[in-house]
């Protein structure tokens, strides 16, 4: 019945949740070294997700194009927070 109304809530509560633990997590380890194990992280269930889907590490619908445009993206990304976090 409020179906939209308990996942925004929900949602909401998981944001609170997730920022608190990379507030606490920050003051411990630091913004670049967590964000570099989060990237990480995230690449390696990415490759796992992308090997239950397809049964390949890499995408098939990925072009050349794609690929270079992602990794720039990730350079950049990497590189901005370096420079910000020092």
């Amino acid at each position: 019945m409020y179906v939209g109304e308990f996942s925004a809530l929900l949602a909401s509560i998981i944001w609170a949740i997730g920022a608190t633990f990379f507030a606490i997590a920050v003051k411990d380890i630091g913004h670049y070294k967590l964000n570099f194990i989060r990237l990480n992280l995230a690449f390696l269930l990415i490759l796992i997700t992308e090997i239950f889907a397809n049964g390949t590490i890499f995408p098939h619908s990925a072009t050349t194009k794609n690929i270079i445009w992602l990794s720039i993206s990730g350079v950049l990304g990497l590189s901005i927070v370096r420079y910000l976090c020092h």
